[in-house]
């Protein structure tokens, strides 16, 4: 059978240069749900393909692309994010092409399904979709009765089945690796790192997180992790695939949380390592872990050739972190984090976040001092926004914090408006971030400050590589 998945890229926060063709800008943004499906039932024989739309994608063009790939299904992925622009979507393909069956899924659909059905889909799947899509389009294309089939909510004339979900996949080996190929067309640049995934699931409880619902939706283990010796066959197949790639990301929600594990990866990174004639860099997510040798963490990184890693900071408040977003860190831990990974000479970066709720400008302040004061390798700001499914959204709701029209605006748009730290200071601080924290005088700073409103305001995206080359300029000088 033939399955078309639609996937929509409209609110993405992007100061990257993307166009309509090519609304992806790195291979990092490719995302694994889909791919997964893709290569699921291309192993089981049947044709896929996919369309990426955008705000500014005419209807003609869907069009066009279902008439000329005629399928038998049509399957989405949704965020809350792209929830309106997927909906809308499903309304117009339902309304004239009735015939294609229209299958929904992703987060919000595993954490809405109530709402989620009442709309142009035929079927909704909750939780991991592998098996379960599998199933649906083996059974269509043989003309069985669907009814049975775990993890799927099925439409049947006036009356939805709400099939069980089944547990969560404890053998992500056995999964065939993404299909990263269909996605080429729409990236700018296909020489970016491409993300590896290495587990599924988080342990953590972030506040503003909707894993600790997602964990609800099955039985079985929620955090997993493939065999490195899987990962190396990966590995092999993206060298294979992308020949001018030389830089791997390791995709989980934080990698370090098993230290049997890391030592078990890193040391068959290395040897794999060795095996190549040419240097290959990656990428790890990792959470602050007071309690962990950190030294030891990285002697391992080190090994392993892994060169860079991310670290969710969001807020450089201790009460904000400890009461708002339940962390157990101090910010000398941080400071201990950042100096350690230097001295291992690995590149780090720190995603921040402003406007969290009960957050204050002086708490704010505190944030641009720690970051002033350990000079991570890079920092990402981006404005909270409060997700259906998550802690912080019940606290918004309870307090009276949240718009009557809820919407993602692509996480550089303020949405709270509190009384303590108002929505045009907030929307005001997030302009200002770069030019204070890297301006050195003056004169940077009036420099760094227009370009950033260009950039993150105006859309100037062109300009892009003139700032984060300025910004690095100016680091250097601060050091």
């Amino acid at each position: 059978m033939k399955i078309l998945f639609i996937y929509s890229e409209t609110l993405k926060r992007n100061i990257y240069p993307v166009t309509t063709k090519k609304p992806l800008y790195a291979n990092d943004e490719i995302p694994f749900g889909i791919s997964y499906l893709s290569s699921a039932l291309k192993q089981h024989g049947h044709l896929t393909d996919v369309l990426l739309i955008t705000l500014h994608t005419p209807k003609k063009h869907i069009d066009r692309v279902i008439q000329s790939y005629n399928p038998d299904v049509i399957c989405m992925s949704t965020v809350f994010r792209e929830y309106q622009t997927i909906i809308q979507t499903a309304a117009y393909i339902k309304k004239k092409y009735p015939a294609i069956i229209l299958v929904a899924g992703g987060p919000h659909v595993s954490l809405n399904p109530e709402l989620c059905i009442q709309n142009s889909f035929d079927i909704i799947c909750q939780s991991e979709g592998e098996q379960a899509i599998t199933e649906l389009i083996n059974s269509l294309e043989n003309g069985e009765d669907l009814v049975d089939i775990q993890n799927l909510w099925i439409k049947k004339e006036d009356r939805v089945i709400k099939n069980k979900s089944r547990c969560f996949n404890q053998k992500l080996d056995s999964l065939p690796f993404p299909d990263r190929k269909m996605w080429q067309e729409y990236i700018v640049d296909n020489k970016t790192p491409i993300s590896l995934l290495v587990g599924r699931g988080c342990p953590f409880n972030c506040t503003y997180c909707c894993n600790h619902a997602l964990r609800e939706v099955a039985s079985g283990q929620y955090v997993r992790f493939r065999s490195p010796k899987n990962i190396i066959e990966e590995i092999k197949q993206i060298l294979h695939e992308f020949p001018e790639n030389d830089t791997i990301y390791f995709e989980v929600e934080a990698i370090n949380v098993n230290m049997d594990y890391v030592e078990d990866l890193c040391k068959t990174l290395h040897e794999f390592n060795k095996t190549l004639n040419r240097n290959i860099f990656y990428g790890a997510n990792i959470r602050i872990i007071p309690s962990q040798d950190i030294n030891h963490l990285f002697s391992l990184f080190r090994l392993a050739n892994i060169s860079y890693i991310n670290i969710g900071l969001e807020s450089g408040s201790e009460r904000v972190r400890s009461e708002i977003m339940k962390r157990n860190y101090s910010n000398e831990d941080v400071y201990k984090v950042v100096r350690t990974a230097k001295r291992y000479r690995i590149l780090s970066m720190l995603y921040i976040m402003i406007g969290l709720p009960t957050e204050t400008l002086v708490e704010y302040e505190e944030t641009l001092q720690i970051l002033k004061k350990c000079q991570p390798y890079s920092t990402q700001l981006n404005i909270f926004c409060p997700y259906p499914g998550t802690v912080l959204y019940e606290y918004c709701r309870e307090h009276n914090l949240l718009p009557d029209n809820l919407r993602d605006l692509g996480r550089n748009v303020a949405v709270l408006d509190m009384p303590q730290f108002s929505k045009k200071e907030i929307q005001k601080q997030y302009y200002k971030f770069y030019p204070r924290l890297y301006s050195k005088n003056r004169m940077q700073y009036v420099i760094l400050y227009l370009l950033s409103l260009l950039v993150q305001k105006y859309g100037f995206a062109r300009l892009y590589p003139m700032t984060e080359k300025l910004i690095n300029k100016f680091k250097e000088q601060k050091l």
